[in-house]
């Protein structure tokens, strides 16, 4: 399967500024810029005024998404682009239907495809695959997509409201700590393949990552609740390596290295 890391490529994707400012530091001191940016990712260009986001949030959807990605690939559908990617944003962290897709804008599972592909080509999506060694209770085939910033993503929806009046948080948190996870990688050059995990009887886990022989799966929570591993998971990847990922545990996972165990 094609790498996320290959897709990239040398593109530079905005991330938590981990290689210009200590993370610990700013979960600490800046505690409050880091959960800001769930509801508008680019509040870690460090904007001055927070009121200045939403117009930069829309200047960034009306400029880049609905002229320089159009242009630059030759789309000449902006409307039904925005559409596609309402859906796709209210489905964050869900599997993803293409039928369902193609069915609510009247058009072909082909030209859905085509336009997803579009959207990841232009760093402005990616996708998760599901994992399976072929055991039969294992689903593969509906992918799930994620926005490489959350402020492109609520923009698109028109919802940048505080967290404490949103109904998504979960969604959020869980875009939020999968795509910095994916760039700190990226960044640093580890090669991992990534994953979701599901079955269908209801069991899941948010994130697996796949690299030098090691399995690690991540559960994301935003809520202090402690979870545990699927029963079913542990039964089968005995040797997985599991960890919860909360407000508190979020800088161990984004700093730990690459194939050592995230528990220590």
């Amino acid at each position: 399967m094609e790498r996320i890391k290959d897709r990239l490529g040398n593109k530079k994707i905005l991330m938590l500024k981990g290689e210009d400012f200590d993370v610990s530091t700013m979960l600490s001191s800046r505690k409050q810029e880091v959960l800001k940016s769930l509801a508008a990712g680019y509040d870690f260009v460090f904007i001055d005024e927070a009121q200045t986001i939403p117009d930069i949030l829309e200047n960034l959807r009306n400029g880049y998404l609905l002229k320089d990605v159009l242009q630059l690939v030759n789309l000449k559908d902006s409307i039904f682009v925005m559409n596609l990617l309402r859906i796709i944003s209210f489905q964050v962290g869900h599997d993803i239907s293409f039928n369902e897709i193609a069915n609510k804008l009247s058009t072909t599972v082909k030209t859905v495809q085509r336009y997803l592909d579009i959207l990841e080509k232009s760093y402005i999506i990616f996708r998760l695959h599901g994992f399976s060694r072929n055991l039969r209770k294992e689903i593969t085939k509906s992918p799930r997509f994620y926005f490489w910033d959350n402020g492109i993503r609520n923009v698109i929806i028109s919802n940048l409201n505080p967290l404490e009046v949103r109904n998504d948080v979960g969604q959020l948190w869980k875009n939020f700590c999968i795509s910095e996870r994916i760039k700190r990688d990226v960044y640093q050059e580890n090669y991992s393949n990534y994953y979701f995990w599901r079955t269908y009887d209801q069991q899941e886990i948010d994130l697996l990552e796949e690299s030098d022989g090691i399995l690690r799966a991540f559960e994301m929570k935003w809520g202090s609740k402690k979870s545990r591993p699927p029963k079913a998971f542990v039964k089968n990847y005995p040797g997985a390596e599991y960890m919860e990922v909360n407000r508190e545990s979020f800088y161990q996972f984004l700093k730990q290295p690459s194939g050592t165990d995230p528990r220590q």
